[in-house]
C-alpha cells in the first residue's frame, strides 16, 4: 500500500499516541509502591533509631550513708566540695565530711547558745546560718574544724529562716516580716541597705537568685518574683498563686522555669520566661504530705516530702509531670531538705540526721547514669542522656564505652570512630575493627556470619505480611513489560484503522 501524504501524517500522528501511551504505562510500573522484604541495613538513620522513642527510664534509689549524733534536728543542708554543712535546729551548725559518703564524720560545729539553726548557705570561706530570732550569723569555714563566728546582724524583730547571697549582698528571708538586704562586703560588719515588705500576710521562707531577679517563696503567699538590680530598691514585678494557700517552701530555677515545693499544692512547675506573668505549666500533688523542697536532676525531680521521704517525679513532660519512685525508711526521720550532687542525694532529715542516698537514674535506659552521661566522668564522654546510642551508629552508648560484646572500646559520640566510612555499628556486624581504617567491611559481598552485639543485630529477612488485594509486584512490571511492544503496535494499527474509515465515509 503506498501511503500518501495524509496516511504519512496520520501513521506519525498514531507513532507519537502509541509512545506516549507506553510512557504512561512505564511511569505507572516504577513508580507504584512495591512490597519488598523487610531487610535493615546499617545506615545511621535505620540503626540505632532510639532518639525518635522516649524510653520509660530507670530509677533506683539506695541509702549509702548516715550521719546522727542524736540529738538535734537536721533542717537544711549546703555542699561544698567534700563537706556537708547542716544547719540543725538543735545543735547549730553541723560540719560533716562526706568525701566517703558511706562514711560521713562530723569534723567541726558552731553553736554560739542558742543552737537554733533554720538555714545555712556556703559561699567561699563563709557560712552564713540563719538563727531565726537571732538573726543572722556569719561564720569563718576555712578551717573546717574550727569554725569561728566573725559578724552577724540582728532586726528589731527576727524570723531569719534563710539567706540567699549573691556577691557583696545577702538577700535574708525574714519571715513575717519581709525581705532584707545586706552589704556582706565586709563581713565583720553587715550593714542593711534596703528591706521588701512582702504580700500581706505573707511569711518569706526560702528564696533563690537569678540574674536580676529573686524568686521568694512565700510560706503564705506563692511565689514573688521581685528586681534586686538596684539592691537599694527591691521591686515586685510579678507573682503566682494559684489561689489555694500558696505555701511555698522552697524554689529551684532552671531555665525558663521556677519547680517550687509548695507545702500545700505538691510541686508546681511555673513558667517565668515572662517574670512579670509566671505561669503554671504543670502539677504534681500526691495529696496530704507537705512538700518541703525539691532538686533537679536531668529529668527528674527529686522531692522531699517530711514523713513520706522522697519522692521522684519524672519532669521531661514539664505539663505532665508523673511520679517515678518513692523512698521511704518506715519513718525513722522527717525529709525537710534535699540536695543533689551528681548521683548523690543528701537529705536533712530532722531528727534521723543527715542521709546519703544514691539516686541512680537512667532516663534512656542505656546502663550509663544521666549524672554519668552529662559529665567528662569515668569514661570521659559527655553523651546525650536521652538517646542510648548518643551518636546514631547501631551502638549503645554502654557499649562503646565498655568492650561489651564486640570486643572494642568506642567513641559514643562518633558514629565512625576511624573515619573509614564505615560506622561502628557497621564494623560490630561484619566482625571488623572500628578502630582500625584499614580493617574495613567488604563492600562486594556480605560479611561472614559473626555474634554481632544485641543492639544492631540486623532482624532476618522477613516478608511484609499482605491482604488479597496485594500482587507480587515482579510479576506485574515482567507481563506488563512483555506486552508493551505489542500495546504500542495495537494503538498504532487501531489508530491507522479508524482514520481510514473516517476517509472512506467522507469519501462516500
Amino acid at each position: 500500500m503506498t501511503l500518501n501524504r495524509t496516511n504519512k501524517k496520520t501513521l506519525r500522528f498514531s507513532v507519537l499516541c502509541g509512545f506516549l501511551a507506553s510512557i504512561f504505562l512505564l511511569g505507572l510500573i516504577l513508580f507504584q509502591p512495591i512490597t519488598t522484604p523487610n531487610i535493615k541495613n546499617f545506615e545511621s538513620s535505620e540503626v540505632g533509631n532510639s532518639s525518635q522513642i522516649i524510653p520509660q527510664g530507670t530509677v533506683t534509689i539506695t541509702e549509702i550513708g548516715q550521719f546522727s549524733d542524736g540529738t538535734g534536728e537536721a533542717y537544711i543542708v549546703d555542699i561544698q566540695d567534700n563537706l556537708a554543712f547542716v544547719a540543725d535546729l538543735g545543735d547549730g551548725l553541723e560540719i560533716i565530711n562526706i568525701s566517703d559518703p558511706t562514711n560521713p564524720t562530723e569534723i567541726g560545729s558552731f553553736n554560739d547558745g542558742t543552737g537554733e539553726a533554720w538555714g545555712v548557705t556556703v559561699n567561699g570561706d563563709f557560712a552564713y546560718v540563719a538563727e531565726y530570732d537571732e538573726g543572722l550569723e556569719i561564720v569563718n569555714i576555712s578551717d573546717p574544724t574550727n569554725p569561728q563566728e566573725v559578724g552577724d546582724y540582728q532586726w528589731d524583730n527576727d524570723n531569719v529562716c534563710y539567706a540567699a547571697i549573691n556577691g557583696d549582698y545577702a538577700f535574708v528571708s525574714n519571715g513575717q516580716y519581709g525581705f532584707e538586704v545586706l552589704n556582706i562586703s565586709d563581713p565583720t560588719n553587715p550593714t542593711e541597705i534596703s528591706h521588701y515588705d512582702i504580700e500581706t500576710g505573707g511569711f518569706a521562707f526560702n528564696s533563690v537568685i537569678r540574674g536580676d531577679y529573686a524568686y521568694l517563696a512565700n510560706d503564705a503567699g506563692g511565689m514573688e518574683i521581685v528586681d534586686i538590680s538596684d539592691p537599694t530598691n527591691i521591686t515586685q514585678v510579678g507573682l503566682y498563686n494559684d489561689g489555694g494557700d500558696g505555701k511555698a517552701w522552697h524554689i529551684t530555677i532552671r531555665d525558663d522555669h521556677a519547680f517550687v515545693a509548695d507545702c500545700q499544692d505538691g510541686l508546681e512547675i511555673i513558667d517565668i520566661s515572662d517574670p512579670s506573668n509566671p505561669t503554671e505549666v504543670g502539677q504534681y500533688d500526691p495529696g496530704d504530705p507537705p512538700a518541703c523542697s525539691v532538686g533537679l536532676k536531668g529529668n527528674y525531680a527529686v522531692m522531699a516530702f517530711d514523713i513520706e521521704g522522697i519522692t521522684v517525679v519524672d519532669i521531661s513532660d514539664l505539663s505532665n509531670p508523673t511520679e517515678v519512685q518513692v523512698y521511704n525508711d518506715e519513718g525513722a526521720g522527717l525529709a525537710y531538705f534535699v540536695m543533689l550532687v551528681n548521683d548523690i542525694a543528701y537529705i536533712a532529715e530532722g531528727p534521723a540526721g543527715l542521709e546519703i542516698l544514691q539516686v541512680f537514674t537512667d532516663f534512656d535506659d542505656d546502663g550509663i547514669s544521666d549524672s554519668e552521661e552529662t559529665i567528662p566522668g569515668e569514661d570521659g564522654y559527655i553523651t546525650d542522656p536521652e538517646d542510648p546510642d548518643s551518636d546514631d551508629d547501631g551502638l549503645d552508648d554502654l557499649e562503646e564505652t565498655t568492650s561489651g560484646s564486640d570486643g572494642f572500646l568506642t567513641d559514643p559520640t562518633d558514629e565512625d570512630s576511624d573515619d573509614d566510612g564505615f560506622t561502628d555499628g557497621e564494623e560490630a556486624s561484619a566482625g571488623t575493627d572500628p578502630n582500625d581504617p584499614g580493617d574495613m567491611p567488604s563492600t562486594t559481598s556480605p560479611p561472614e556470619t559473626t555474634t554481632p552485639p544485641e543492639t544492631t543485630t540486623p532482624p532476618e529477612t522477613t516478608t511484609t505480611p499482605t491482604d488479597f488485594t496485594d500482587i507480587p509486584s515482579g510479576l506485574i512490571s515482567g507481563f506488563t513489560l512483555a506486552i508493551l511492544p505489542l500495546g504500542l503496535l495495537g494503538v498504532t494499527l487501531l489508530t491507522i484503522l479508524f482514520v481510514n474509515k473516517r476517509k472512506k465515509k467522507r469519501n462516500l
